[in-house]
């Protein structure tokens, strides 16, 4: 199987996922760039056609994704997984700016472990725990890190569902 069958395989299970629909031709087609969208939001999706213990945000695709995203009047979302297309195992890059100081716990730690500055690598499980043993109930928890002179947040795609059915 090619890369567009995981490609669209992802798509729609965040489409679904979100209650967002999904853009025909995958932002192929001029004047409809990203993977999906709804309310104020236009999102690009990257996952693997095989399995990866690490989830890496490249830097290309972020600045992408903003660029469109602007043009259009949305906030950003760049949603990744390790390959799998499952929820569990997808996050989630936006803008920090869109969380309400008082309903989000900010966790610092998050590792890049990319040698180079051109991406965000972090391992999922390692992730994973440190997300779980920092939460707080009752607020939105992000990673927050900062690239390209902006403060952006990093969530599991549970996590960003949860804030959009809230706040959008």
């Amino acid at each position: 199987m090619n890369n567009k069958y995981y490609s669209d395989r992802q798509e729609k299970m965040i489409a679904s996922y979100l209650g967002w629909k999904q853009v025909v031709g995958s932002g192929s087609r001029p004047f409809t760039p990203g993977d999906v969208n709804a309310y104020s939001f236009l999102g690009e999706c990257k996952t693997h056609d095989d399995e990866k213990p690490n989830i890496v945000f490249f830097k290309n695709h972020w600045m992408k994704i903003c660029e469109e995203a602007a043009a259009k009047h949305r906030f950003p979302v760049l949603f990744k997984d390790n390959g799998t297309q499952r929820a569990e195992n997808t996050w989630v890059m936006t803008p920090l700016s869109l969380f309400d100081p008082a309903i989000v716990n900010i966790i610092e730690g998050l590792r890049n472990t990319s040698r180079k500055d051109k991406s965000l690598t972090f391992n999922l499980l390692d992730t994973k725990s440190l997300y779980k043993e920092n939460s707080v109930a009752d607020k939105f928890n992000v990673f927050k890190i900062r690239w390209e002179d902006r403060d952006i947040a990093v969530l599991p795609l549970s996590t960003f569902r949860d804030f959009i059915e809230e706040n959008f």
